[in-house]
């Protein structure tokens, strides 16, 4: 009976995975959550000062491996430094909805809402936002960063390599855009 009740439970914890605030310490707050865009539903975290939200942002993006909860070593480290540390998974990845499309158009929208709610809830005049991304996030991310005049700083890590080792391994039409893409055409 006590299992059942716990089985229970857990699933409607899991259920409600919407929005999950809590107080860290004293002067810092982490939330996890979904990010609504125009392709479906985000997977993010993000760490902020209580007192503060006018103090730069740093936007991660996780490799396609994973998911957004191995960046929360990382949002856990940033507790009690003045920043606002946000974390996504892109979609497909991670509980992100949507299928993968490895860098491509839903990837750079994607982080360009992470973006922009970023800069609506920094309360700063003149935002300071750096971007830090992994493998097929670090291409999207190249291209977001072009298109976002709060990106004060660019950090990637492990960008597209071994792509013909990536390329047998997906579906084709990907692979035609991929190859064509790496090859400029």
């Amino acid at each position: 009976f006590i299992l059942l009740i716990s089985i229970s439970l857990l699933f409607l914890t899991n259920c409600n995975y919407i929005n999950f605030e809590t107080q860290i310490s004293k002067n810092q707050k982490i939330k996890d959550w979904f990010l609504n865009t125009k392709y479906g539903k985000l997977e993010a975290s993000i760490t902020w000062p209580s007192h503060d939200r006018s103090v730069p942002c740093l936007l991660m993006i996780h490799s396609s491996h994973g998911n957004n909860q191995k960046n929360k070593k990382e949002l856990f480290s940033l507790t009690g430094y003045p920043i606002i540390g946000m974390s996504i998974s892109l979609p497909g990845f991670g509980s992100s909805t949507g299928p993968q499309d490895f860098g491509g158009r839903r990837s750079v929208e994607s982080i360009n809402q992470s973006i922009f709610y970023l800069s609506r809830i920094n309360t700063a005049k003149n935002k300071c936002i750096f971007l830090y991304a992994k493998g097929f996030g670090a291409n999207a991310a190249i291209i977001a960063a072009t298109q976002n005049p709060d990106i004060q700083l660019l950090i990637i890590e492990n960008g597209i390599f071994q792509h013909k080792k990536i390329l047998k391994r997906i579906p084709r039409n990907i692979r035609i855009r991929l190859n064509n893409f790496l090859l400029d055409r």
